[in-house]
């Protein structure tokens, strides 16, 4: 028998922590989703960036963006009084939309895994196809996208609407659970997650064991250009199998209570911060390891600078000459 909690999220009180704690997100979060958005729009225009990697890296850009996006409507606003208000109307206007959030958190989780192990896929296939392989990625790269998508909903079918939906009742935006289809839904997510763990583990240990015996037979420009790609995949890789670590030792303490309950309230709080440092890397990660980024960005503000310069000494030499 079904066991309902009704959370009214009209009487949320203010929270200091949870006010410091959203401010550092909107700290580093704004900046990094501005970032992401620069990032897919060079990636896309620029021909320097016409392997298919990096439409791999677009998609994953896309699907990281909506993901940390759909975090707030879904579970962030809901701890501030003000926010009550955007989500009253937001539901008003597109009646289940929050409800569509909750389900979305599942939805990006499953996204995540397949965007992430698509790049180590990706150069695993650099080596067994290497002249094919860029054919066959930009042949099959929006059927692959869709695929994805397709998958990442079949898992949360079952639990659409029914372990966790808000609706208005009695005119008071509320939050419902069903305890028995929430339980049944994140034992469901832990399993996911122990797979994806030992599959992007199995993934990494591959791409790294296999490339590096491959890059030998490579001519010095394509042995750039490969390793570049293969640290950018790997690390990216072994960055979200550690958050699947975190979330897979969460699970357990849950289950076993394998820790005090101070840490486990800490490692919560962390968890989140953890979750947002995978979602939101990506750029940095190009930045780090992909020269041509750098290249690109501080070429440009270089050439920004000159001008400006350029201009300055211009108008000094007509104060001058006048």
């Amino acid at each position: 028998m079904s066991n309902y909690t009704y959370i009214n999220l009209e009487a949320v009180t203010v929270n200091p922590a949870s006010r410091v704690l959203t401010l550092i997100q909107l700290i580093y979060g704004i900046p990094s989703m501005l970032l992401m958005i620069v990032f897919f729009f060079a990636l896309g225009c620029m021909k320097t960036y016409s392997n298919s990697f990096y439409r791999l890296v677009q998609f994953d850009l896309t699907v990281n963006f909506f993901c940390h996006l759909n975090t707030w409507p879904a579970i962030r606003m809901e701890s501030h009084p003000e926010s009550v208000i955007l989500l009253k109307w937001l539901d008003n206007t597109f009646p289940g939309i929050l409800t569509s959030t909750k389900n979305g958190v599942t939805l990006f989780f499953h996204l995540q895994f397949c965007s992430a192990a698509a790049l180590s896929l990706h150069r695993i296939s650099a080596l067994f196809c290497p002249i094919t392989y860029q054919s066959k990625w930009r042949v099959g790269y929006i059927p692959f996208c869709i695929a994805c998508i397709v998958y990442s909903y079949i898992p949360g079918l079952n639990y659409f609407g029914k372990a966790t939906r808000v609706s208005f009742i009695n005119g008071t935006l509320t939050k419902v659970f069903d305890r028995e289809e929430l339980d049944s839904s994140l034992n469901q997510l832990a399993v996911f997650s122990l797979v994806y763990f030992v599959l992007l583990i199995t993934l990494g240990i591959t791409t790294y064991i296999v490339l590096r015996k491959a890059f030998k037979g490579f001519n010095q420009p394509d042995q750039r250009v490969s390793k570049k790609l293969t640290k950018i995949s790997l690390t990216y890789c072994f960055l979200y199998t550690g958050i699947l670590a975190w979330s897979n030792v969460g699970s357990l303490n849950t289950h076993f209570q394998l820790f005090p309950d101070f840490f486990t309230k800490f490692s919560t709080v962390a968890l989140v911060f953890a979750s947002d440092l995978m979602t939101l890397a990506l750029p940095y990660i190009l930045l780090v390891f992909d020269t041509n980024v750098r290249r690109k960005l501080f070429a440009r503000e270089n050439t920004v600078n000159d001008n400006a310069s350029n201009t300055s000494n211009s108008k000094s030499l007509f104060t001058q000459r006048t």
